[in-house]
């Protein structure tokens, strides 16, 4: 009797190992399941996609600001086929102020914390509130630090830390003319 306890015991422990091992691998290369960056176009908006794997991809938007003016921007970050957005995760992204350019401020503290940012289970939305006093291109870097999940009642959950991320401003001291039938 205490030989089949021992035996049950034994190959529960087995197996109990073997899924660890195997959710540790399969963790590991997704993380560095990098694909290199591609354009992506949707309607006016120029988007470029800059960080994709098999789990996510992080989408930015070039944005045109006015001179002077206070403007909120705004990139998004897609789940993967099969993921979702963790909402639970303590999500931070932090803009590094020290190599913001000449003629751009923040508006917002350089660290954003999850409760500004919009999460659901299809996407995330973090926005960034500057204000740009010189014409022409810049770029805003920032990191972010993210978690999805998959899909399903035994899900696990990937976290990424300091996922890079790219903001190009384009600031005018001209407003763009309204397309004509906007309202």
């Amino acid at each position: 009797m205490l030989r089949s306890v021992c035996v049950g015991t034994t190959l529960c422990l087995f197996f109990f190992v073997s899924a660890c091992d195997s959710k540790e691998n399969t963790s590991t290369n997704q993380v560095n399941a990098q694909a290199p960056t591609e354009k992506v176009q949707a309607g006016a908006a120029k988007k470029e996609v800059a960080s994709k794997s098999g789990s996510f991809e992080i989408v930015e938007v070039e944005h045109e600001v006015l001179v002077g003016a206070s403007s909120e921007l705004a990139f998004e970050l897609r789940p993967g086929k099969g993921f979702k957005i963790n909402p639970e995760y303590p999500w931070k992204f932090k803009v590094d102020d020290a190599a913001l350019p000449d003629g751009v401020s923040l508006e917002q503290d350089a660290e954003l914390k999850k409760g500004a940012m919009d999460l659901t289970a299809a996407r995330a939305r973090v926005p960034v509130k500057l204000t740009a006093s010189k014409d022409g291109e810049h770029v805003v870097e920032g990191s972010l630090n993210l978690s999805i999940c998959e899909k399903g009642n035994e899900a696990r959950c990937l976290w990424f830390t300091d996922e890079p991320v790219t903001l190009k401003v384009s600031a005018k001291t001209e407003s763009v003319p309204e397309k004509e039938g906007a309202e």
